[in-house]
């Protein structure tokens, strides 16, 4: 039986032994390097604002979520029992959020976002994960250097993850839980840095180098937030024919 730390996390001394090597017994290295995108993206927010409030997105959204739960999953595979038992005691241990709830979020918001975020709750103790938790996808991103590149390990892979606080919240470098590497630069205290084994990252649409995904929402936002604004101009020039506003003045200043 292995420990949850062994089934859950990405143990860098446990992912060596297997990692092809070659005749020499090195790893490979890759030549390409991965780029940071500044792409024109549309701000989460505003997609959840469109998700909220554009009944025709919501609706599909919703839909398409509700199919996707509506199927039935099994467990298979090695130590089906300690997985068993590990989902059943979600949010139990250290947040309030059932296994379902949270995974129909998961489907839920890449559809929104193209994103969403799992945080693998530590033991104090020993480190060892002991819960998940959802974070909101809005106030997510990658622990990036003060250049604003993402912070990328020798094979491009990011190194970490940052948490923005809500407004008003601030925590030390000596408050944070898991230690920041020196190259990641946090925005005046207001981040909290997890390193990547203690986040899991799912993504729907990716391209490029495959940071930023895409979600349903993105593609079609301006056509809707066009289609939104035409049917309240119409609305409010229909409101003002159908209930115009009678002005009558009588006489002059001197009758």
């Amino acid at each position: 039986m292995k420990t949850i730390s062994q089934l859950l996390s990405n143990n860098p001394s446990k992912e060596s032994s297997y990692k092809l090597s070659g005749s020499s017994g090195s790893q490979g290295l890759p030549a390409s390097e991965a780029e940071t995108p500044f792409d024109d993206r549309v701000d989460a927010s505003r997609l959840e604002r469109a998700w909220r409030r554009v009944p025709v997105i919501n609706n599909g959204v919703n839909k398409m979520t509700q199919m996707i739960m509506s199927k039935n999953w099994t467990i298979e595979g090695e130590n089906e029992e300690f997985f068993k038992d590990f989902i059943d005691n979600v949010g139990r241990v250290g947040t309030r959020e059932d296994f379902n709830a949270m995974l129909e979020a998961i489907f839920r918001y890449q559809l929104i976002y193209g994103e969403h975020y799992i945080e693998l709750v530590e033991a104090e103790e020993d480190g060892s994960i002991v819960d998940l938790k959802a974070v909101d996808p809005k106030r997510m991103d990658y622990a990036k250097k003060g250049n604003d590149n993402i912070a990328l390990d020798r094979f491009g892979t990011p190194i970490g993850y940052t948490q923005e606080l809500p407004f008003g919240y601030r925590r030390e470098s000596a408050d944070q839980v898991h230690e920041k590497p020196k190259e990641i630069s946090l925005n005046n205290k207001n981040q909290i840095f997890f390193p990547r084994e203690r986040v899991a990252h799912f993504k729907l649409y990716t391209y490029g180098e495959g940071f930023y995904p895409v979600g349903l929402i993105e593609p079609a936002f301006m056509a809707a937030e066009r289609r939104t604004q035409i049917e309240k101009d119409f609305s409010d020039k229909a409101h003002n024919s159908l209930f115009p506003l009678r002005y009558a003045k009588v006489g002059d200043e001197t009758a």
